[in-house]
């Protein structure tokens, strides 16, 4: 299958939780209907103060300057983030939707509960675009990347502020933007291990699922984090 997005890591963080696919609803510019699947790789995580956002093109945030202006949000300081597990999966909505547990394998949670998420800007909203990265970060002030989604950028377009995302040997071309019609950004995760999570082993696509697996193979890793638990 053709290449149409990248998944990255920064050099010197593990993957503690990897993007495993987000939709872009394409509606309005609060983002209001986009959603993010997080998976939880490390047992036991403590994600208080970890930090999601975006840096759609449209939203002009390609300079150092424009920083403030990136929407996002904040893991807050919460007993649900304090002892996540292993092979969790974290369907967060750009929302106020209840919270919703499947036991302690998939998590519906509105990112606009205050409960659980503080908005790191009242005047500025995360709202994926076409062309977009997703990222989740460790929450410090160096905004160091734990995991990244990158769907439709080409490299000379790639955020200046989050250079130690990037490498000389990810693609030149453009890479295929989410659509109205392939709204969809999923990671394949072909042969069920961690290393799919950076590079192009991912594609847009017309339908997807949440708080399910993306595949036989996304299922097999997902299934072995969980026997993995302490």
């Amino acid at each position: 299958m053709l290449a149409l997005g990248v998944l990255l890591q920064a050099y010197a963080t593990a993957q503690v939780a990897v993007i495993n696919k987000f939709f872009n609803s394409g509606g309005k510019s609060s983002g209001e209907g986009d959603i993010i699947e997080l998976l939880v790789v490390q047992d036991k995580l403590d994600m208080r103060g970890m930090v999601l956002r975006d840096f759609a093109e449209e939203e002009g945030n390609f300079h150092p300057e424009a920083e403030k202006q990136i929407g996002g949000f904040r893991f807050a300081n919460h007993p649900l983030w304090s002892n996540v597990r292993s092979g969790t999966l974290l369907v967060l909505s750009v929302s106020q939707d209840s919270m919703r547990l499947l036991g302690n394998e998939v998590y519906f949670v509105g990112l606009r509960d205050t409960r659980f998420f503080q908005e790191l800007f009242s005047d500025a909203s995360m709202n994926i675009g076409m062309e977009d990265v997703v990222m989740l970060e460790k929450g410090d002030n160096a905004h160091t990347c734990i995991h990244a989604a990158v769907v439709g950028f080409e490299e000379s377009k790639r955020p200046r502020f989050a250079p130690q995302l990037y490498t000389a040997s990810l693609p030149k071309k453009p890479l295929e933007k989410t659509s109205k019609t392939s709204p969809f950004f999923i990671a394949d995760n072909p042969t069920a291990h961690l290393a799919d999570f950076t590079g192009s082993h991912c594609h847009t696509s017309s339908d997807a699922q949440f708080g399910v697996a993306n595949n036989p193979e996304n299922q097999r890793f997902i299934d072995e984090l969980r026997r993995k638990r302490k």
